[in-house]
């Protein structure tokens, strides 16, 4: 007669129950993993898009900055021609525009600089590895808005119809995403003076 022996406890796999429950623990922390992770990625896109944002705003805003104060009323009328030819800071009220360019009509980040050597110069562009993705890059626009405005009695300023030699300008940087939808990421303000010159 053949003897059988029980195995020692300690030798036994998991039973189903146990099984089961160490699958359930792993999906739960699994999904609370891909969670934080696509927060996360949410979260650095965001960031990435707002920052791209107010780069955007800031250029445009040092672009108007380099423009001359208006004097007297400017009579012209910004929509009718292109942003090249804008003199002065009024001129870019109610401009509107996607695709950001800069003033000359080149594309942001793929512009390059010209070299003069001697009687000769060229034109040099930005290395294609540099250069931003400009799919990407057309999902934001900018517009901006123009105020005349003059310092009142409480340290502030309100807006009038007057000419002043103060101007509130303002640039908003929106984006679109695949599916149409549209944010504004970013909206900066400065203000503009003019110091006459005194003798």
């Amino acid at each position: 007669m053949k003897l059988v022996r029980n195995r020692p406890q300690h030798l036994r796999g998991f039973s189903l129950a146990e099984s089961l429950v160490a699958v359930s623990i792993a999906a739960i922390a699994g999904t609370a993993l891909l969670t934080s992770i696509a927060s996360a990625v949410s979260s650095s896109t965001y960031t990435v898009q707002t920052s791209m944002a107010q780069g955007l705003a800031e250029q445009l805003l040092d672009e108007i900055a380099a423009a001359k104060f208006p004097d007297g009323t400017n009579s012209s009328s910004p929509s009718s021609y292109t942003r090249s030819a804008f003199d002065d800071i009024d001129d870019y009220d109610n401009w509107s525009g996607g695709r950001p360019r800069d003033k000359e009509g080149r594309i942001i980040g793929a512009e390059g600089f010209e070299l003069k050597w001697f009687s000769s110069s060229f034109y040099i562009y930005r290395p294609a590895e540099m250069r931003p993705n400009l799919d990407y890059l057309n999902r934001f626009s900018r517009e901006v808005s123009v105020e005349r405005i003059r310092p009142d009695a409480a340290n502030s300023w309100t807006t009038t119809t007057d000419n002043t030699n103060h101007r509130r300008v303002t640039v908003a940087v929106s984006f679109t995403d695949g599916q149409d939808n549209t944010q504004t990421l970013a909206e900066m303000t400065r203000i503009f003076s003019y110091v006459p010159i005194t003798p």
